[in-house]
């Protein structure tokens, strides 16, 4: 296994500016989300009627009276999953939940604990490489191998870890931090919206430093 060199001042920045307590990241109400997705299919699979936070969605899931799908949609949600990429990856024609069997079926095997978030992971990009899983790209289906599985100890890889983990170049940054690797994870990934986290702030104005910024929306 090749360990990258940790870039030792990012973390004393890291480490400096996630001092204080991170915000709870609260997603959008999943019944409200997937309602404008398809009229009626939050109201059909009985989600949530408020926007969860992390440990909800964990709990969502947990919880086996939930439904898969249902689970599925209020991850989604709580990941900010655009209209229109959501219609891609859930509607087929006029049809609700027209998720692939295949990708539902990898879907199940993970919130049954028979994946590992690596076999996991390669089950998704499979899945991705046969056209079995439209617009649900690995910003997306980490999310789902996080909450899915009953341990929560995959890592979710959206743009903001991304980006934070090539400013840090690290491996062994839970050691360093005294953190374990979800809260890592947790704490890279950060905080957005209109008041950003001070360490989502700084990887904002650090990627414009590397040359890399883009315009995005949170």
């Amino acid at each position: 296994m090749c360990i990258l060199e940790l870039n030792q001042q990012e973390l004393e920045n890291f480490n400096k500016l996630n001092q204080a307590e991170l915000p709870i990241w609260v997603g959008r109400n999943p019944r409200q989300w997937a309602n404008q997705v398809e009229l009626g299919l939050g109201d059909a699979n009985q989600l949530p009627m408020h926007a969860f936070g992390r440990k909800e969605v964990e709990a969502y899931w947990a919880d086996r009276r939930n439904s898969t799908l249902s689970c599925l949609l209020t991850t989604m949600a709580w990941g900010g999953m655009t209209y229109g990429n959501a219609r891609g990856a859930f509607l087929r024609g006029h049809e609700p939940a027209g998720l692939s069997n295949e990708a539902m079926a990898v879907i199940e095997r993970i919130r049954n604990g028979e994946l590992n978030r690596q076999s996991a992971y390669a089950e998704f990009k499979q899945l991705r490489e046969r056209q079995l899983l439209p617009n649900i790209g690995p910003a997306y289906f980490t999310k789902i191998i996080f909450f899915a599985h009953p341990a929560h100890n995959g890592y979710i890889l959206d743009q903001w870890t991304a980006r934070s983990m090539h400013i840090l170049t690290m491996q062994t940054i839970s050691q360093q931090c005294g953190h374990c690797p979800e809260k890592v994870e947790e704490r890279l990934f950060s905080s957005g919206g209109h008041n950003p986290h001070a360490w989502r702030r700084y990887v904002m104005t650090r990627w414009m430093d590397y040359g890399f910024y883009a315009a995005i929306r949170n």
